[in-house]
């Protein structure tokens, strides 16, 4: 099974495995992670916001931005221009479980990258990068990842 969607499949789902064990004892899963990024990248931002940058249904987002403020990672506040939007950031708890958040970030690319030399990694990553902007281009419009191209630290 040598294609690419199937490749990146498997990458997706041994992601996710690996996230789910390492989130579990803090009450999250990996379908949690990509938000708590979001959220802790930006600081505050609208639910809109939020869905428009990961792609998502806004009623996914209001579920899972529901779970975070159960769970009291994140706060919501009412923007007082827009009575209907709601401003989310991190609370006091989930500032603390920020450092966790991105250090499993980085352990997992680690693992991606390990045994990869530094060069052929940012030459693959380009190379997707552009492939995605790409496509979200064409099938969506316009694309929330900025079109920089990577450059990795060396101790990456």
């Amino acid at each position: 099974m040598e294609n690419i969607n199937y490749l990146i499949n498997r990458m997706i789902t041994a992601r996710q495995e690996f996230l789910n064990r390492h989130l579990k004892p803090l009450g999250l899963t990996s379908s949690l992670f990509p938000f708590m990024l979001e959220i802790i990248q930006h600081k505050k931002l609208t639910q809109k916001q939020l869905s428009h940058l990961l792609r998502v249904d806004p009623a996914l987002t209001t579920r899972s931005i529901r779970k975070l403020l159960e769970l009291e990672y994140v706060q919501k506040e009412n923007d007082p221009r827009d009575r209907r939007a709601n401003y989310i950031s991190l609370s006091q708890k989930g500032q603390e479980l920020s450092v966790e958040i991105l250090k499993l970030n980085r352990e997992w690319f680690r693992m991606v990258a390990r045994d990869v030399p530094l060069p052929e990694l940012e030459k693959t990553m380009n190379m997707l990068k552009q492939i995605v902007i790409r496509l979200e281009s064409e099938i969506l419009g316009d694309s929330t990842i900025p079109p920089t191209p990577v450059q990795l630290p060396e101790d990456a």
